[in-house]
């Protein structure tokens, strides 16, 4: 499709927020970029690690693009992380997408226990209450009928003979499998987030553009030859980049690309001009999994001119965030 031009052209732009009066007229999500930092770290590296952190405050973007958002370089508060140290490096701003939804994801399985499990936990059960009379001895004596149907079962398993089948074929019975659910935890919550992003002018165009490439560049790793966090020392860093210095096969040649450095991670709330959003649930520190692009979400290649470059007139971004922490009962009256 042939290319247009902005009727209505716009100075300026370029932030890291969309559309330009999104603070001001919307309900929006902040997404605060953090730098991520290790944990479980010797006591001298979180020293010196702090002492870098707070003599050597940068803001993000390191570009010379304007911004109007406030505290660039300010963390916001502190919440109940799953990492130390973090350093913001920015924020984004977007509106509120439609598919906003929550699960909790308590994880349960099915599983067999047998006859011995059954009646063997009914006496220790017993036992440890203090119980050791008629109730233990019950418990034990079925514990104990339930051992030889166990016994029995597992000869004719080694033998190549599936219990039930016999048992079927005898008496058109099976062994109880005693099914119970186990609780084995909770998943981290999973969240899938999708706009579709129309500049209204050139400013919004640069705006866009910007941001796209700001959370690509946040979201994948980089490259490093030293073992080491920000390529200062640490002790078992110290260990490893000697050794991987000596391992140098060419000379005055750095070997970049012996770790790939960790991707960022990120702040997620829900503000409107107001202030934080309540009636939504709080998001705790998430990565993000997965981001997409779509330069052509109605299928045809349309675009404006800016600048003497053709430029998508429309874009699809998708974004999967996944949380770096469980939620629990005492976080849902916390707000999350």
């Amino acid at each position: 499709m042939a290319s247009k031009i902005y009727n209505i052209p716009a100075t300026g732009g370029g932030q890291l927020y969309w559309p330009a009066n999104i603070e001001n007229q919307f309900d929006y999500l902040e997404m605060e970029i953090l730098r991520f930092s290790q944990r479980n770290i010797l006591k001298r590296d979180i020293a010196n690690r702090n002492a870098r952190i707070n003599d050597n405050p940068t803001a993000f973007p390191s570009s010379s693009v304007e911004t109007s958002l406030p505290s660039q370089t300010i963390p916001s508060e502190s919440r109940d992380t799953s990492t130390t140290n973090l350093k913001t490096k920015g924020k984004i701003l977007l509106p509120i997408p439609d598919n906003v939804s929550y699960t909790d994801a308590p994880q349960w399985s099915d599983q067999s226990v047998n006859a011995l499990g059954r009646f063997g936990a009914q006496a220790i059960s017993e036992m440890m209450s203090g119980n050791k009379d008629n109730g233990a001895v019950s418990a034990i004596q079925q514990a104990a009928e339930a051992g030889k149907v166990g016994v029995i079962k597992n000869l004719l398993g080694k033998i190549g003979v599936d219990p039930n089948a016999v048992a079927q074929n005898v008496a058109g019975k099976i062994a109880n499998p005693y099914l119970q659910q186990v609780f084995q935890g909770v998943g981290m919550r999973q969240f899938d987030f999708n706009w579709k992003l129309v500049p209204r002018n050139e400013g919004e165009q640069r705006s866009i553009h910007n941001i796209i490439k700001t959370l690509r560049t946040n979201v994948l790793p980089g490259f490093s030859n030293d073992f080491s966090p920000n390529q200062q020392t640490n002790a078992l860093g110290d260990l490893l980049s000697a050794d991987l210095a000596a391992s140098g096969t060419l000379k005055g040649k750095q070997n970049v690309d012996r770790w790939l450095t960790l991707p960022n991670i990120f702040n997620l709330k829900w503000k409107s001009p107001e202030g934080e959003i309540d009636s939504l649930p709080r998001l705790k520190q998430c990565v993000c999994k997965n981001i997409s692009v779509q330069y052509t979400p109605d299928g045809v290649w349309a675009t404006r001119m800016m600048n003497g470059t053709p430029q998508p007139i429309a874009y699809n971004l998708t974004m999967s965030f996944g949380e770096m922490s469980i939620v629990t009962n005492s976080d849902v009256a916390d707000g999350f």
